[in-house]
């Protein structure tokens, strides 16, 4: 996952990455076309050479180019499945017209998915929610909402225990801990009045009829226009419980919260997790 120290990132100028006649831009074709021809290890090491060094997970790696995008490379199979299963869900979502509530992606070694050419964004901390999503206080509510639509079909007058367990299943409002921020554990009964309180039916009334109040809004819509099209097992709502899969970018000369993990799918969670 690509994370941007804080203080960089809010001081970053953005730039207009359609701009393909300038230098920066140039050179980064010309630097992937070369990196196509790399295995795993020569790419990590010309890497380690030549970009700066932004961050590693469990299975990919994170470098930062001269133009503010960002590498993803893969050092392992498992990271290899995340790009591939990223591009596709980030391809998925962005062919079905929906907003792009996913980090962008600008090249793909569609070869092998060694690696991924993305949108620079630095990862969200607690205080993002409320700040970009009015009404959500939590990165909890913020995966909840567009799960909870798609489950209950846009219908919370009648919240069945049955269908209060699949939402249960499919998001982490239980046993929750937020990056070291203290345990967040929600009850069904905390759920339940959740669900029909006016912020969130504020913000779902928007939602279904696509007429948002902000941008981080149509976000939330997108992934639920994403999981109607797809299914849940096109991604896991789990991981968007977690702050870590959520983050900022520069969009329009401003910053937005998206989605910056795209790489799984809800069979690749329990891959990992189980």
């Amino acid at each position: 996952m690509i994370i941007i120290p804080r203080k960089i990132f809010d001081k970053i100028k953005p730039i207009n990455l359609i701009e393909s006649n300038s230098s920066e831009f140039q050179n980064n074709i010309n630097v992937i076309d070369k990196l196509k021809t790399f295995n795993i290890d020569e790419l990590n090491n010309w890497l380690k050479r030549n970009a700066l060094y932004v961050g590693q997970g469990s299975s990919r790696t994170s470098y930062l180019l001269a133009d503010m995008t960002c590498l993803k490379i893969a050092h392992n199979k498992r990271g290899i499945d995340q790009n591939r299963i990223e591009y596709l869900n980030t391809t998925n979502a962005n062919n079905s017209g929906i907003y792009k509530c996913f980090t962008e992606i600008y090249e793909a070694d569609m070869k092998d998915f060694k690696f991924l050419r993305v949108e620079a964004a630095t990862v969200s901390k607690p205080s993002d929610f409320p700040k970009y999503l009015k009404g959500i206080n939590h990165v909890i509510e913020a995966s909840i909402i567009p799960i909870a639509m798609y489950i209950f079909n846009g219908n919370f007058n009648n919240i069945t225990q049955e269908k209060l367990d699949v939402l249960k299943d499919n998001t982490m409002y239980n046993d929750f801990s937020d990056a070291g921020n203290g345990v967040t554990s929600y009850s069904d009964d905390e759920v339940r009045n959740f669900l029909v309180s006016e912020p969130f039916a504020r913000i779902t009334y928007h939602i279904s009829r696509k007429r948002y109040e902000n941008p981080s809004e149509e976000v939330l819509g997108s992934i639920y226009e994403f999981y109607k099209n797809n299914g849940l097992d096109s991604l896991s709502g789990v991981e968007l419980g977690t702050c870590d899969n959520w983050g900022v970018v520069w969009r329009n000369k401003r910053q937005q919260l998206i989605v910056i993990d795209a790489g799984y799918s809800k069979d690749m969670f329990y891959k990992i997790y189980s």
